[in-house]
């Protein structure tokens, strides 16, 4: 990259800065409002445990790996609720996840949740959650905890926990309002958080834990709020499509992805097979006849054995879209799914939750 476009987009960056002033003080009224019940900005509360997971960036902070290891962690007691907003779907308002469902209609992330749980949970979109959760117990009234996905400037329900992820890769102090930066809300807006995770932590993290701790501080206004630190585990590739293939079979692959940020998807991959191929899209992309159609020529293209298509869950459950099966049929598919793990504390994590919801 040149040192001209480099000057650029930093001085496009800085044009930028009157808006994030004007964004930025919005967000600071709005919290504000909020915070002391004025007029009409009076959060709701409800008698059922509602857990708000959500983050103080735009783009991946890892939200769905970390709803998922809620719901391994309730759900062998608790019947767990799930809503979201449901981004990107094609339908509004109120929707309960069903047999018919799919990522159009209530979007990427609820319907993989669906998909992978059904029907030891239940699944719906809303906008307004604070609608929407009664309207869920009112059809699912065995519902027994609520999970609010992507909810943490959603300040129209007051959850009994607010669980706020920042990435390790991208942390908030080195960041800038939108939309000269990534931040949602001034970084002054953790002190909301009841739990703070830092996600895809590189596992040798070291020191550097306690530098975030540190420049984490000076924005908290508690003596002590509880800080953990995530990484990624990723399991072995598993088949929607194509003949059968054994995962140790797989050398050659087309990487195909869809998050807010796909290069560390595919630095893991790297490690382990033979990448020809990257073909990435924006995040929550809604994938056409044409996207399939591309992929099916690339694969082609190589024609070599054992050549096998690997993408991400998310992007699995749009893939696998009935539209998509008779381009895709005859093609070696496989998702490679993933899980969060805590670096240390794991069982002081889980107690604070069990203790804060009043589960046990």
């Amino acid at each position: 990259m040149s040192s001209e476009f480099i000057f650029l987009i930093k001085l496009f960056r800085y044009l930028l800065f009157p808006v994030s002033v004007v964004y930025g003080t919005i967000v600071i009224i709005r919290n504000f409002l909020y915070d002391n019940n004025l007029f009409f900005f009076k959060p709701q509360s409800f008698d059922i445990p509602v857990i708000a997971v959500g983050n103080i960036t735009v783009g991946g902070t890892g939200k769905t790996p970390h709803i998922e290891y809620l719901i391994r962690l309730l759900n062998p007691t608790q019947k767990v609720g799930v809503i979201s907003r449901g981004y990107k779907r094609k339908t509004k308002g109120f929707v309960l996840a069903y047999t018919e469902s799919s990522a159009t209609t209530i979007g990427d992330e609820p319907y993989q949740y669906y998909c992978k749980f059904t029907p030891k949970i239940h699944v719906a979109v809303g906008e307004k959650r604070a609608i929407a959760i009664p309207r869920l117990l009112s059809i699912k009234p065995e519902t027994q905890v609520i999970l609010l996905d992507d909810a943490f400037q959603h300040r129209g329900v007051k959850p009994q926990l607010n669980i706020v992820l920042i990435d390790f890769n991208r942390l908030i102090f080195k960041d800038l309002l939108l939309p000269m930066g990534h931040l949602r809300e001034p970084i002054t807006g953790i002190n909301r958080a009841d739990i703070i995770i830092f996600t895809k932590c590189p596992q040798d993290i070291g020191y550097k834990k306690e530098y975030i701790k540190i420049k984490l501080s000076t924005y908290i206004q508690k003596k002590w709020k509880p800080i953990y630190f995530t990484t990624y585990q990723y399991g072995n590739p598993v088949q929607f499509y194509g003949p059968n293939i054994e995962p140790t079979e797989i050398k050659n692959i087309v990487v195909v992805a869809g998050l807010a940020q796909n290069e560390p998807f595919a630095d893991y991959l790297k490690n382990n097979f033979t990448i020809l191929e990257k073909l990435f899209f924006a995040d929550h992309h809604c994938y056409t006849s044409v996207d399939v159609e591309k992929i099916l020529k690339i694969s082609d293209t190589f024609a070599l054995k054992n050549i096998c298509i690997l993408t991400t869950e998310k992007d699995m459950v749009k893939l696998k879209a009935s539209t998509f099966e008779p381009i895709l049929k005859n093609v070696p598919c496989f998702y490679v799914p993933i899980e969060v793990k805590f670096l240390e504390n794991e069982l002081q994590f889980q107690k604070m939750i069990f203790k804060t919801l009043d589960i046990f």
